[in-house]
């Protein structure tokens, strides 16, 4: 039944773009062709949005429209699979999946907090330095939030609940770990499967963002954000734990329960080591992300850590593979047959109106919080992205500040609601915070963002020589 009705939905607003195309005419600056890829890929977002077909289920489908009509060629189609950010995506969800299947990322959890789980603020920072731990070689933020950060959240939320002089600490758990996940994936490139496509959107108007490039520029501002965030939410939440030091003893427990650290989670930690470390020294060394990626999950394969059956059983990177590769065709056909410039350049001449020092603002504002309307920063970015970029750039805005300020914003503004990113209904389904109160605390945490992204995030991006 459902199959039959993503049937249904699906053709019917394909058919719509059909019929669109027929009766219209297509913009002077734009070809008849160009036109067309326009409207396939306003169906393509109008089909992810409005049904509940699989993402790659629907790119692939839009690129054989597009083969079919003669809009791109099988080539053109097939471009994005056979990029370098495509590979480096598939083969950082491989390496995620050792990161989990160790073990290692909740070995680290228990850690911190066995040293840090003194107090609540200590707790929160255990969970926080976890999150930084595992972000930088774990693509998806579900598998991140849900797969390892949360159930630490849960073992303590299960710990403190049977005590009533305890108040609101499942509350402020999930809502830490739920904004925690949302800026740390704003920290790295590797840390959200979109942030990849935001780099080659980037790279479409002629920015280059390197994983250097973005973890430096995100660092100060990122760790500020992680660091007020516990702050803020028990301002907000106002949690309380009577005898919080059992946080220490119950990781303490499980340490223990784990035993000494086993010779696959030295190897996968190794492997991270090198992995960060050779994606600092990219440029200095001449070895790009995805041979850097390659590399890491050979030593994880050659080591018996993990086999080549569980990449091909790690449906999440090939079903990644499938709808970012056919998002990077379309937006590279996009961007080379005039659509996008002449896009942005209808945004930015409304935008010039406006004097230079309400422009920049404006346009970052608008960008922050259309993210209410959208249910995946991929989707979100994909059309808002570039042509927001673009505007920037006209109005006066540094190419390079422009594309970083919008590659942070796309993430940080998935804080707003319980679906702007796909980890939230995973802490949201946990029922014990309201989707009132969820919206309240995002738009107020929403507001820290941009305070301090905006302007210390201004003065280190000076200082770092990026300005």
């Amino acid at each position: 039944m459902k199959m039959k009705k993503n049937f249904i939905s699906t053709t019917l607003i394909f058919s719509i773009c059909a019929i669109l195309l027929f009766f219209t005419q297509p913009p002077v600056s734009l070809s008849p062709s160009s036109w067309k890829l326009l409207i396939i890929f306003i169906g393509t977002i109008a089909a992810i949005i409005f049904t509940s077909a699989s993402m790659e289920l629907i790119v692939l489908m839009s690129l054989a429209i597009s083969v079919v009509t003669k809009t791109l060629t099988i080539n053109e189609a097939l471009f994005g699979f056979g990029t370098p950010i495509v590979i480096f995506v598939v083969f950082a969800f491989f390496i995620s999946r050792a990161v989990i299947s160790t073990s290692i990322g909740k070995r680290a959890a228990f850690f911190f907090i066995s040293k840090l789980g003194g107090s609540l603020t200590g707790i929160s920072y255990g969970l926080i330095l976890t999150e930084l731990f595992v972000a930088p070689v774990t693509p998806s933020a579900t598998a991140r939030g849900g797969g390892i950060v949360y159930p630490i959240a849960q073992a303590l939320i299960d710990k403190y609940e049977h005590n009533s002089n305890n108040r609101n600490v499942s509350k402020y758990l999930v809502q830490l770990c739920f904004h925690v996940n949302v800026i740390t994936s704003a920290m790295f490139i590797t840390a959200m499967a979109g942030n990849p496509l935001i780099v080659n959107l980037a790279q479409s108007i002629g920015v280059n963002i390197t994983w250097t490039s973005w973890a430096l520029a995100a660092f100060v501002p990122g760790i500020i954000s992680l660091l007020i965030l516990p702050t803020i939410l028990q301002f907000l939440i106002k949690p309380y734990i009577s005898d919080v030091k059992s946080a220490s003893r119950l990781a303490q427990e499980e340490l223990a329960k784990m035993g000494k650290i086993r010779t696959n989670e030295k190897i996968v930690l190794c492997t991270l080591v090198f992995l960060v470390t050779f994606w600092i020294l990219s440029d200095v060394i001449g070895i790009g992300h995805a041979t850097t990626a390659i590399l890491g999950f050979l030593i994880l394969v050659l080591t018996g850590v993990m086999s080549m059956e569980d990449a091909g059983s790690c449906s999440i990177a090939w079903r990644t593979f499938i709808w970012f590769g056919g998002f990077i065709a379309m937006s590279d056909a996009l961007s080379s047959k005039g659509v996008t410039p002449w896009i942005g350049g209808i945004f930015s001449d409304f935008f010039s109106s406006q004097q230079t020092q309400f422009a920049i603002p404006l346009l970052l504002l608008v960008f922050f919080y259309m993210h209410y309307f959208f249910a995946s920063i991929t989707v979100y970015s994909s059309i808002m992205y570039t042509t927001f970029a673009l505007a920037l750039i006209k109005v006066g805005l540094n190419p390079f500040i422009a594309c970083i300020i919008l590659s942070f914003f796309a993430n940080l503004s998935a804080c707003l609601t319980h679906y702007g990113i796909s980890s939230a209904p995973i802490f949201f389904s946990s029922g014990v915070v309201s989707a009132g109160n969820w919206w309240k605390n995002g738009f107020i945490i929403s507001l820290a963002h941009i305070l301090v992204w905006s302007s210390v995030g201004y003065v280190w991006w000076h200082i770092i020589g990026y300005i």
